[in-house]
């Protein structure tokens, strides 16, 4: 998974992940991730939204759409602030 980030404001999105293979997102077997970019800080929050289960070990790939740089890291679903 990569999640790019465009700097300049304030950003906030949800992503929506299952494991993309059958049905059992229905069950509710989906994790929903809130994302919170703050620019001034230039940080990144990354939070389990309520009612989710979460995919272990999710690995996100997070690239700056302004420099080459990226980070990796594994969200587990606990709130997890990722400065770029």
């Amino acid at each position: 998974m990569t999640l790019q980030v465009y700097p300049g404001a304030y950003g906030e999105s949800t992503w929506f992940d299952n494991d993309g293979r059958g049905f059992r997102y229905q069950q509710g077997d989906f994790a929903r991730i809130q994302c919170l970019w703050k620019n001034s800080t230039r940080t990144l929050l990354l939070t389990r939204t309520s009612g989710s289960r979460m995919l272990e070990g999710k690995k996100i790939r997070i690239q700056m759409a302004d420099t080459e740089g990226e980070h990796m890291i594994t969200f587990n679903g606990h709130a997890m602030t990722v400065t770029l």
